[in-house]
């Protein structure tokens, strides 16, 4: 249950502040956070836009790996070792 979670945090606001808790703080702070969230991801497409970042592969294509180097060194036997396992079994 989400609420689980809001009403002790702003139990302990209301502590903070002097408040007196009131059950209607949990919808306030829910819309305000539901906005807060809005907010900042508008701004952050914003800025994406006008840093031209919208392509859906923009990551892949601008991104140089440091293991795919190669600086005229010979061929290695294994060029590249990856895991999905967080990287456990190279260790």
């Amino acid at each position: 249950c989400p609420r689980l979670g809001v009403q002790p945090f702003l139990r302990g606001l209301c502590d903070l502040q002097g408040v007196c808790f009131k059950n209607n703080f949990g919808v306030q702070f829910s819309s305000v956070y539901d906005l807060y969230i809005h907010l900042t991801e508008s701004v952050r497409l914003r800025v994406l836009i006008s840093l031209d970042r919208t392509t859906p592969n923009w990551r892949l294509l601008n991104t140089c790996p440091p293991c795919q180097y190669e600086v005229g060194e010979e061929p290695q036997p294994i060029r590249m070792m990856l895991t999905v396992d967080g990287n456990n079994s190279l260790k």
